[in-house]
């Protein structure tokens, strides 16, 4: 886990060392240590402690980290529970350009928001006693549970659809 008394440039600084060769100059390590505070946003903040972050803001760090050090799946259970709405779209930003640099990002959900599926692809939606019932796209689901006669006749939203279901 991240130090909580590094500050967040500190943090991202040694996560960086940590994937380089030891010849890499100074000069090119402060560089990128820029640019990640930059593509996380955590600019304004780089002098604080990794203590004194939002949730948020301490989720993307980690997030980034993980981006870092080229890890290839990152599992979330049930991330944003505690998010104000600003904070989950904060977090689904990042996660959303990670996945576009070739990382698998999975997320357990439990009660999605349904501004959550906007940024989800492909859905698997498990039963009670964690058997499949749906695995494909979000937009593709209603079609499928229709044929079993479980259509979304309230207009409900994709997240609340879903949970009934």
């Amino acid at each position: 886990d991240m130090c909580p008394d590094l500050t967040v440039r500190e943090t991202l600084r040694n996560a960086f060392l940590l994937t380089q060769p030891p010849w890499v100059s100074s000069l090119e390590t402060e560089d990128k240590t820029d640019s990640l505070l930059a593509d996380v946003r955590l600019v304004k903040n780089q002098h604080d402690c990794v203590k004194s972050l939002r949730p948020d803001q301490r989720m993307i760090l980690r997030i980034a980290i993980e981006v870092l050090t080229k890890s290839s799946l990152i599992i979330l259970y049930d991330p944003f529970v505690t998010f104000t709405p600003s904070m989950t779209v904060n977090v689904l930003s990042y996660l959303r350009k990670a996945q576009q640099s070739g990382i698998i990002i999975l997320l357990a959900l439990t009660q999605p928001r349904s501004m959550v599926l906007q940024y989800v692809k492909n859905v698997i939606l498990m039963g009670p006693q964690a058997n499949i019932l749906y695995n494909g796209r979000i937009s593709e689901a209603e079609l499928y549970f229709s044929q079993f006669e479980l259509s979304n006749q309230n207009d409900y939203s994709d997240s609340d659809y879903l949970l009934d279901v």
